[in-house]
């Protein structure tokens, strides 16, 4: 539902850099709604709010927003308690990531100079086993 970048160094896959980005959104979309012509009033809107091709359905009101997806076998996908500008789920969904294909092939990459981006490097043992995507299990959560 947000689009951020990934990078060597954490982007999207910190939390705490993605909780930061959630609560301005979420402060931002409360502002919005105190200011238009109905927005304090609780609703419920069918839309593809994520442009997956999917509809969701989003409930709103002055104190949280939810966002459902039916497509996904009824996934609450965001919950956000708006007085305070706080998720209350920060999740993602495991998708193939171009550098995956790097850590199968590590020995491809390897040379005596190499930017920051070139670089492979892998903290464990393994690890191009358990990159990519994850078929058929839903969202995943971080506490």
């Amino acid at each position: 539902m947000m689009r951020t970048g990934t990078g060597v160094f954490g982007g999207l896959y910190a939390p705490h850099l993605r909780t930061a980005l959630w609560k301005n959104l979420i402060h931002a979309e409360l502002l919005a709604d105190r200011n238009a012509a109905g927005g304090l009033v609780s609703r419920v809107e069918l839309l593809d709010y994520d442009a997956d091709g999917a509809n969701e359905l989003l409930f709103t009101s002055l104190e949280c927003q939810a966002l459902l997806k039916p497509s996904d076998g009824g996934t609450l996908a965001a919950l956000d308690f708006r007085p305070a500008s706080a998720t209350l789920i920060n999740s993602m969904q495991r998708r193939q990531e171009a550098y995956h294909a790097r850590l199968v092939d590590a020995q491809m990459y390897r040379r005596t100079v190499a930017s920051i981006h070139e670089q492979t490097r892998v903290k464990e043992p393994g690890l191009e086993n358990i990159c990519g995507t994850t078929v058929g299990q839903g969202m995943r959560f971080e506490f």
